[in-house]
């Protein structure tokens, strides 16, 4: 809550790549775009029966093909008509990948490198604020620093395994 009293919004920060989609949650996560699906297609989510499903309960595919299956509480009219055609439209110009869903870290000033999280982006500078008063250590305000703990080149190796 204080990172959000901070302007940090981590849901808008991280940002899914659906592979086998069985970890992104379709409406909720953002994956699609820059926010949540709920959010740009509410009428569509106040009728889904599955609020909490996930990208591969909405999303199937059966080889290169990619196919819509919903559950809706009601009939669709014709503004929901539009909206699942609109959506569907998005997502088939996704290109889903094999393997694991992965999580990318998404700042709208900067793109994203070592540096950029460990010293100059705004928000991840409030959270590492927050980690290194947890940890007692002071804040982390160069790289230096973060290297004399090991954690840039541990992040390093996490980049690269990713």
């Amino acid at each position: 809550m204080e990172l959000l009293l901070a302007g940090v919004d981590l849901r808008k920060a991280i940002i899914g790549e659906p592979g086998n989609r069985s970890d992104i949650l379709f409406w909720i996560d953002t994956w699609l775009g820059f926010e949540p699906l709920c959010n740009r297609f509410p009428v569509l989510f106040n009728i889904e029966s599955m609020k909490g499903c996930r990208v591969a309960d909405r999303v199937k595919m059966q080889g290169e093909v990619i196919f819509m299956e919903f559950e809706w509480s009601t009939e669709l009219l014709t503004e929901e008509n539009n909206e699942v055609m609109v959506l569907s439209n998005l997502i088939h110009t996704m290109n889903f990948t094999q393997g694991p869903d992965r999580w990318h870290i998404f700042c709208e000033e900067h793109y994203e490198s070592v540096e950029h999280i460990f010293v100059s982006c705004r928000d991840a500078q409030i959270i590492w604020d927050y980690i290194s008063n947890w940890c007692k250590i002071g804040p982390l305000l160069e790289m230096e620093k973060a290297n004399s703990f090991g954690i840039r080149n541990n992040f390093m190796v996490y980049l690269d395994a990713a």
